[in-house]
């Protein structure tokens, strides 16, 4: 049985917001049918499916929405970057991605409908998927369950990168 929680990261300012409601619900729609659980910005903050642009916040509003985006993140068990392959990039999408993978050292899963060649990403990241199909089957497989988490965590040696990273910050104190 899976019992695996995911956030959908996608671009969001400057978007038409019925466009925005539309992918997300198809997203959830798609994941929930292998029986994963969703978590999408777009559909916590209740944005309004109105044919109009998603207009910047302001710097409070930005605040509060960032930190409800943080622990959306903390709180799930993979994140699935939807705004990857978007020519235009989110700057809170891309910091959601690092945030999950470089400071919670959680598995990420990256949408590139077009594909993806040689790439960083193919080393960096847990998994690169052409459709949501694909991503829900690559997150079943690989981390649907808690020991698969657990598992997935030890073969990349999260533990070892997570304590040597410390060292070398403290190291770095002494120079």
């Amino acid at each position: 049985m899976a019992d695996v929680i995911v956030y959908l990261a996608c671009r969001m300012t400057g978007r038409s917001k019925a466009v925005m409601v539309k992918e997300a619900r198809e997203a959830v729609a798609i994941l929930n049918k292998y029986g994963i659980q969703c978590i999408s910005p777009v559909l916590e903050e209740q944005v309004d499916p109105a044919h109009e642009i998603l207009e910047n916040l302001t710097e409070e509003e930005l605040a509060r929405e960032w930190k409800k985006d943080k622990d959306f993140v903390k709180k799930c068990h993979v994140v699935l970057d939807l705004s990857a392959a978007s020519p235009i990039r989110s700057e809170g999408a891309t910091h959601e991605y690092l945030y999950a993978r470089y400071a919670l050292f959680k598995p990420v899963v990256r949408l590139f409908p077009k594909g993806l060649g040689i790439s960083i990403a193919r080393l960096e990241n847990g998994y690169i998927v052409q459709n949501l199909d694909e991503a829900g089957i690559a997150i079943l497989t690989k981390w649907g369950t808690r020991f698969q988490r657990i598992q997935w965590r030890w073969q990349e040696r999260i533990v070892w990168k997570w304590m040597k990273l410390l060292r070398l910050q403290f190291c770095g104190l002494f120079r």
